[in-house]
C-alpha cells in the first residue's frame, strides 16, 4: 500500500505500538482497506453510526468506488488513516460542503479506531490531525458532526476539543429495535 505521510508521532507516554504510529491521507490504494475498515465499523461497532452493516455489506464494489471517491481523491472530501506497522488501525473522514451558502462548513465522518487500539490515544491523534486539516483551511469557520447518545466516550472527546451539542434529533434512528437519539455537534473555528 502507498500512502501519503502526514505527520508522525512518537510519545513516550503511549504504548510501544503507539512509538511507529503515523497518520495518513487516503489515496486510491487504499480503497480495499477503507472499505474492509468501514464494514468491520459497522459490525463491531453497531451503535456508532447512522447506516448499518447489512446494508453496506450488499453494496457492490462499484457502489463503493463511488462511494469512497472523494474520500481516496480529495474531492470535497479527506479521509484520514492511522497506521502502526503494517495494520490500519483508525480513521476519520471529512467532508468539505461543496454548495456556496455551506462552502464554510466541514463535517466529520467516520471516526472510528479499532477496539484494540483505544484508550490509548490514538483517537484523540487521528481527531488532532483531523482539526489541524480543517483548520488549514481558511474558508472553514464551522465544523460539525452527529453522534449517536450511546457514545458517551466520543462525546467526551468531541467536548474537548470544543464542540458543543447544539441540537438533539430524538429517536433518529432505530438500532437493534430501539430508538436511538441523534446529538448535532458544533465547533466554530
Amino acid at each position: 500500500m502507498e500512502f501519503k505521510k502526514l505527520c508522525k508521532y512518537k510519545d513516550g507516554d503511549i504504548l510501544n505500538f503507539m512509538e511507529k504510529m503515523e497518520i495518513l491521507t487516503a489515496n486510491p490504494s487504499d480503497f480495499e482497506a477503507i472499505k474492509a475498515l468501514m464494514l468491520e465499523a459497522l459490525q463491531n461497532d453497531p451503535t456508532a453510526f447512522s447506516v448499518d452493516f447489512d446494508n453496506y455489506s450488499k453494496n457492490s464494489n462499484e457502489w463503493w468506488k463511488n462511494y469512497l471517491f472523494g474520500y481516496i481523491h480529495g474531492y470535497n472530501a479527506t479521509m484520514l488513516l492511522t497506521r502502526t506497522g503494517n495494520e490500519i488501525a483508525g480513521m476519520i473522514g471529512i467532508l468539505f460542503d461543496s454548495n456556496r451558502r455551506r462552502s464554510h462548513v466541514a463535517s466529520i465522518v467516520w471516526f472510528y479506531v479499532k477496539s484494540g487500539y483505544r484508550h490509548n490515544g490514538i483517537g484523540k491523534k487521528i481527531f488532532e490531525e483531523a482539526m489541524r486539516v480543517i483548520k488549514g483551511k481558511p474558508e472553514i469557520r464551522k465544523i460539525t458532526l452527529l453522534v449517536n447518545h450511546p457514545q458517551e466516550h466520543a462525546i467526551k472527546i468531541y467536548k474537548d476539543f470544543g464542540f458543543k451539542i447544539a441540537g438533539t434529533l430524538k429517536n433518529e434512528l432505530i438500532i437493534n429495535n430501539e430508538p436511538v437519539s441523534e446529538y448535532i455537534l458544533e465547533c466554530f473555528v
